[in-house]
């Protein structure tokens, strides 16, 4: 029975010791496998780049003109840029057809707004003026001319009898010149 024990355990250890250099064994394959296949990759994939670095360097080298090209420092040959030396006309055509067709719009509004400006002198009493005052205001003098004018400023109604001025232009000059010392 020793015999048969003695043979079993040595059967046992040489089945464990063949067993773990063979696991040791496939270990090492593998890894070798492996690392090799590693530097391969490696190897081509470096191989690769330095073959066509070339490339990357035209790449980059023709980046700056394909970007001037886009964009460029004036109008850009293409891109959504490329045109942009007809968006001022054709803003200003389309404004000027906006204006035609908006015009009763605006002349609406111009007519509101005076309306509510003649509500500004209401109620503003302003006394008659006379030739003599005129006069002494500075109007009148050599070569003058006797009117009777009616002005109407937005609602205002100013009537002027009999006063001696050199023109038109006087006249209105010396109304307005009353008018805003008695508003002051």
């Amino acid at each position: 029975m020793t015999v048969i024990k003695n043979t079993i355990a040595n059967t046992h250890t040489a089945i464990i010791s063949n067993t773990t250099t063979s696991w040791t064994t496939i270990k090492t394959t593998i890894s070798t496998a492996l690392t090799e296949m590693k530097n391969k990759v490696t190897e081509v994939l470096a191989t690769g780049i330095n073959d066509n670095a070339w490339r990357v360097k035209n790449a980059a080298s023709n980046l700056p003109s394909a970007v001037d090209s886009t964009l460029g420092f004036s109008v850009p040959e293409e891109g959504p840029f490329s045109h942009a030396d007809e968006y001022m006309p054709d803003f200003m055509k389309l404004m000027a057809e906006g204006i035609k067709k908006s015009g009763k719009v605006v002349m609406n509004a111009v007519r509101s707004l005076s309306d509510s400006m003649s509500g500004v002198f209401t109620g503003l009493s302003i006394p008659e003026i006379n030739a003599g005052q005129l006069a002494q205001a500075g109007a009148g003098g050599g070569g003058t001319v006797s009117n009777s004018k009616t002005i109407n400023m937005g609602g205002l109604t100013v009537n002027v009898n009999g006063c001696n001025v050199q023109n038109d232009d006087d006249l209105a000059d010396k109304v307005a010149d009353r008018i805003n010392a008695m508003l002051n």
